[in-house]
């Protein structure tokens, strides 16, 4: 109880790396806690906190690759952010990183802040790794499909196939 009361974000965090219940994401919610999706910048393996915020981690999303989980957290830790989806798709060429972990990352809102809606990064998720697998070098020539967004349904629908729970 004492963790719980003075150490939320800490208790919460590696509470949920055991069971992410939804009884516990909604304390998290009671307790005004920011819950994030795991975002590509900030996600670990497991559920982590920083700043004020609980970050969902990458061994949440269901089918994600955990060899490409790893390949993800290193290269950001020893490389920096990454700056935006060419960065990443770069960086990540020589991974194991395929078609659906792109998907799946999208899914679950991990790629969100690099200006893309879910739709586009979706529909183009075979080009970009097509691209990606010649070193990287097509990236910057493979224009995106301007596409609407994919509904709140949808996307919530696509949140708790990937992860489990909804965070939109």
């Amino acid at each position: 109880a004492y963790l719980k009361i003075y150490f939320p974000l800490e208790f919460f965090s590696v509470l949920l790396n055991y069971d992410s219940k939804n009884a516990y994401l909604q304390d998290i919610k009671n307790k005004g806690i920011k819950l994030l999706g795991p975002d590509i910048n900030h996600a670990e393996r497991g559920f982590i906190s920083d700043k004020g915020i609980i970050y969902v981690g990458f061994g949440k999303i269901k089918g994600l690759n955990r060899k490409v989980i790893d390949e993800i957290v290193e290269e950001r830790n020893s490389h920096g952010l990454f700056s935006g989806l060419t960065d990443f798709l770069q960086r990540m060429a020589g991974s194991d990183i395929g078609e659906s972990d792109i998907i799946q990352l999208t899914y679950a809102g991990s790629l969100d802040h690099f200006g893309y809606n879910r739709q586009e990064l979706k529909t183009n998720a075979a080009s970009l790794i097509t691209a990606m697998e010649f070193g990287g070098s097509l990236l910057s020539e493979t224009k995106i499909s301007a596409i609407g967004e994919m509904s709140l349904l949808d996307r919530l629908a696509h949140e708790k196939e990937v992860l489990g729970f909804t965070i939109s």
